[in-house]
């Protein structure tokens, strides 16, 4: 569901940015291709975050572990 819905607000971002240079007869790549690579990263960090146990970012779930130890759980 989440996947799906920053795919649906990217495109319609992109397709809207599109639309205005269109519009205007502008050519601004510069913020074409910043968008492109917001949005990318993004994603990518969704998709890093949805794999714990792979990617770039790691976490250490010692402390989590002793907060648990103390609450008696």
């Amino acid at each position: 569901m989440v996947w799906g819905g920053l795919l649906l607000v990217g495109m319609l971002a992109l397709a809207a940015l599109g639309f205005q240079f269109g519009i205007s007869g502008g050519k601004r790549y510069q913020i074409s291709i910043a968008l492109a690579c917001s949005l990318s990263a993004v994603l990518i960090l969704k998709l890093d975050f949805d794999n714990p146990l792979q990617g770039v970012i790691h976490v250490d779930h010692q402390p989590l572990k002793e907060l648990l130890l103390k609450l008696g759980n």
